[in-house]
């Protein structure tokens, strides 16, 4: 945990917290599956307000044979910004890291110095995430910038679940499963190429859904990439109306 990206790399995985392709309107199989996920979580004028917002949350990871606990908190506006602040604790240390991402650059802070990260960490972030808050897009997915395709039935907790392909010229490709009983979003899953440049597909299963601010939403994410898992369990999400100015620029 000496090197800050080391802290920056536990973060994204703690949020590190969302067929041919057609138009979303033309597409008969998709779009009630989306509306039905829209209208189980409260509805799109709930679901809007939260283009704004912020969290707190817990997390776990095991690494290198030590347990790892991240307690964060994050706040995000629409897609391309970002800002988690987040206390690691390993090995009986605790390290303070503030990560920013916004549009095309990304920051971290640790131990009181900030680093310009390399160019290539901003948008694995923001793919990530844009991944991992994929049930509060849902309302944003009927725009016509997004294509949707059915991906059929699979079981996800042992439970059938029914799935969606979402692409986006400016985004990485989205796999989207639903509770085919419930309607409730169950899995996501994309495919990254981390900041060392390895391919990787980080896989995340939404569990323990209850109200958040008026929207039914998952309290627990369990994310796997390779081998490695990291749950979150989220204590508090909300929308916010506006953020401070600089809130998401270079931290000083």
């Amino acid at each position: 945990m000496r090197d800050p990206r080391s802290g920056l790399l536990v973060c994204c995985l703690c949020l590190a917290w969302w067929a041919g392709p057609s138009r979303a309107d033309d597409n008969p199989d998709a779009a009630p599956i989306l509306a039905k996920a829209v209208k189980a979580m409260g509805g799109a004028e709930k679901l809007a307000k939260l283009q704004l917002g912020t969290f707190k949350g817990k997390s776990t990871i095991q690494e290198g044979g030590q347990e790892i606990t991240v307690a964060v908190e994050g706040s995000w506006k629409g897609l391309p910004q970002l800002r988690l602040d987040a206390d690691i604790q390993a090995g009986g240390q605790s390290n303070q890291v503030l990560i920013v991402a916004n549009g095309d650059k990304a920051w971290v802070k640790a131990k009181d110095q900030v680093q310009d990260l390399p160019k290539e960490i901003a948008p694995f972030v923001l793919d990530l995430t844009y991944a991992l808050r994929s049930p509060l897009l849902l309302p944003q997915l009927k725009d016509k910038a997004f294509q949707l395709a059915p991906l059929g039935e699979v079981k996800v907790d042992d439970k059938p679940a029914v799935g969606v392909r979402v692409t986006h010229k400016d985004r990485k490709e989205l796999r989207l499963w639903f509770e085919k009983a419930s309607g409730l979003p169950v899995k996501s899953e994309v495919s990254l190429t981390d900041p060392q440049g390895k391919n990787v597909t980080v896989e995340t299963v939404y569990s323990g859904f209850k109200d958040f601010d008026g929207v039914k939403l998952p309290g627990k994410l369990v994310m796997k990439v390779d081998s490695r898992e990291v749950s979150l369990e989220l204590s508090e999400l909300k929308a916010e109306e506006s953020f401070d100015d600089g809130h998401f620029a270079k931290p000083s």
